[in-house]
């Protein structure tokens, strides 16, 4: 059973579960939930907090997400019960960034905005998706544009300036002007932080079955996904939000410390059901059904199925995150850890990928371009399979 961690400090990761419906193309572990469901949720979660913090000896927190599902819908009762449990279970910082993931719909009450700022809540991600009322329906999206626009509004008035929306390009007949449509509206928000993802139809989906049907426009080629990115990657470089993530673009110093820390490979505590931890290179999955999640917080069984990171697949690991940010992989770091200086032992594919323009190689550290990152997968995997060979 983990004791404590090494490390002073872990991200602290809260999964709520629930939503008012599930989205065509959504593959996460959400659905709808009654108010006694959300009543549970809370009771059990604090539960699950205090367990932690007794076996982790109190560590202090450097960030905290709370994430879903749609965590707007959270009574703010609720949420100061919850928030107040986390300060007498861990070591909470004053400052220290503090998300919470909203939907538009359910972020429409002026009064709502300002019980999240009173309470502590310093960063929203906003789950926009799109500006265009069309293509909301098509994902099955319950807010309009209209209602993303007045609930950064709110956010905003109420106190909080660090806001992030997520947005998604490459849908079914998606076209570059609607793309270019979608950014424009955006950025007139002004938001410190965009995430930009390439849509991923998931298998048992709505939207995969629909798209098997052929009942909607197909997905979009290569060649206009491509022009979608490159467009994304030059228009928010014109706004002043700088990519240092394949998807992720902000403001100089408004980048998001949660997700650069599992990127960095920092050590996470995740609550709620289907949270995911990883500790002292062990790794767990909460129980994803509530009922059964409510059983192992009950006999305090969390955490007991916990998987050992082997070397290799910390080696991959590392590898796949790391290249996905501007910042890179640091070889001189990653050789210390892993006894293989990527450098030295792929000098013709490091070559290669300098001579293509996808990577940079500056000061020991593998950078790669913004075309680079649209080829990061195969990247990573042309890497590992010199360094981690099969055998």
């Amino acid at each position: 059973m983990l004791q404590a961690c090494r490390r002073p400090f872990m991200l602290l990761y809260i999964h709520f579960p629930f939503c008012r419906s599930k989205c065509a193309y959504c593959a996460f572990a959400s659905g709808p939930g009654s108010r006694e469901d959300i009543a549970a949720w809370t009771r059990l979660v604090c539960a699950e907090a205090r367990l932690w913090g007794r076996r982790l000896a109190k560590p202090e927190l450097q960030t905290v997400y709370l994430g879903g599902g749609t965590p707007s819908l959270l009574p703010p009762e609720s949420l100061h019960r919850l928030v107040h449990t986390l300060q007498s279970a861990f070591v909470w910082p004053q400052g220290i960034e503090w998300t919470l993931e909203a939907n538009p719909d359910s972020f429409q009450d002026p009064a709502y905005a300002k019980s999240l700022y009173d309470l502590g809540v310093n960063r929203i991600s906003f789950g926009v998706q799109s500006m265009a009322d069309r293509e909301l329906d098509l994902l099955g999206r319950a807010h309009t544009a209209a209602q993303a626009v007045r609930a950064v509004t709110l956010a905003r008035e109420a106190g909080v300036s660090n806001i992030s929306l997520d947005l998604l390009w490459g849908l079914p007949g998606h076209t570059l002007t609607q793309w270019e449509h979608t950014l424009e509206q955006a950025l007139a928000l002004k938001p410190r932080h965009l995430s930009c993802y390439g849509l991923t139809p998931e298998p048992d989906t709505p939207l995969a079955g629909d798209l098997e049907a052929r009942a909607i426009p197909p997905l979009p080629d290569e060649d206009m996904l491509t022009a979608m990115y490159d467009h994304t990657v030059d228009a928010l470089g014109q706004f002043g939000l700088e990519q240092y993530e394949i998807a992720n673009f902000a403001q100089p110093g408004w980048e998001s410390q949660h997700n650069s820390g599992y990127w960095q490979g920092w050590p996470y505590l995740g609550l709620g059901p289907a949270a995911v931890s990883t500790l002292e290179g062990s790794r767990w999955t909460n129980p994803t059904h509530l009922a059964a999640y409510a059983r192992a917080v009950t006999q305090q069984t969390l955490g007991q199925s916990a998987h050992q990171l082997t070397c290799r697949e910390r080696c991959l690991e590392t590898l796949m995150l790391q290249l996905r940010t501007r910042a890179g992989l640091d070889c001189s770091t990653f050789a210390r850890e892993f006894g293989t200086d990527p450098l030295t032992a792929c000098p013709e594919l490091c070559a290669q990928l300098q001579n293509q323009r996808l990577a940079d190689i500056a000061a020991g550290t593998l950078r790669l371009t913004s075309a680079g990152m649209l080829m990061a997968n195969s990247i990573t995997e042309r890497l590992s399979s010199v360094l981690l060979p099969s055998h």
